[in-house]
């Protein structure tokens, strides 16, 4: 193998690693952005569904279920609990099912 054949491959493959290593942190980027919208959707979904009868996919819906059966008997309303001047839900990082579900997850806390 000549010098040139060599300087050659080792432009080319070093050309490759450079648009290897752009194609990562483009996907590294838009990884970031689906997670950080994961992030918010879990936080907001979390919190709206911490009201009293609530139920949601972490804590279970026996709840749920308990207050629409109430709501049926009793009830001549919607049904529909409000969550106005209930305190706000924290939502802590063991609840975060979904945004765990990831090995590059970052908290935003």
């Amino acid at each position: 193998m000549n010098v040139s054949t060599a300087g050659n491959e080792y432009d080319s493959a070093r050309q490759e690693l450079v648009d290897a290593l752009k194609k990562k942190k483009q996907f590294d980027k838009q990884l970031n952005s689906i997670e950080s919208e994961i992030y918010a959707n879990e936080t907001s979904y979390l919190e709206e569904t911490n009201v009293p009868g609530g139920g949601n996919v972490v804590r279970g819906f026996d709840g749920f279920l308990k207050q629409s059966n109430n709501n049926l008997m009793s009830s001549t309303g919607s049904g529909r609990q409000s969550n106005a001047g209930t305190k706000r839900f924290e939502v802590t990082d063991n609840q975060r099912i979904f945004s765990n579900s990831s090995d590059s997850v970052i908290y935003k806390d």
